[in-house]
């Protein structure tokens, strides 16, 4: 991008503001994707938190594949905490960090580009009458080489 600002120290309120991004970005566009913010003094955090959400299913059953519970269009695959339950407390505050990966046979959650889906092919969501999903997505790509 030609004349683009890779990065800036300038006041900002009551405060001076320090920011760089990567190549191509423009420092001064307040609409740079997170993932692509090397540095901001007003968003310090190491993991800079994009949404906290949650989803709840109520009478699982078997659909035999993926089944989508959020939709997003960051244009960048998030890294994700999730959190679940059911509703005997089998499965309680199961954690599990997931990395934006296609879907196996055997994978509970998957990350995407495009959102959030749940597997409801495994035999023990389809005895629950509940399932709780809490999650976490943070401004970072989570896909591998990124």
């Amino acid at each position: 991008m030609v004349g683009a600002n890779k990065g800036y120290l300038k006041t900002s309120g009551s405060s001076k503001r320090l920011r760089f991004v990567m190549d191509g970005y423009d420092a001064t566009d307040e609409t740079v994707p997170p993932n692509k913010v090397i540095f901001d003094s007003q968003d310090i955090g190491t993991l800079s938190v994009l949404e906290v959400g949650s989803y709840t299913w109520l009478n699982v059953k078997d659909t035999g594949g993926m089944v989508k519970v959020r939709t997003w269009n960051y244009g960048f695959c998030p890294l994700c905490l999730f959190q679940w339950s059911t509703a005997d407390d089998s499965y309680t505050w199961r954690t599990n960090i997931q990395f934006c990966e296609e879907a196996g046979a055997d994978q509970l959650i998957k990350v995407a580009m495009d959102g959030i889906y749940v597997s409801a092919i495994f035999s023990y969501f389809t005895v629950y009458p509940r399932f709780d999903l809490f999650w976490t997505a943070f401004g970072i790509d989570a896909r591998d080489g990124s």
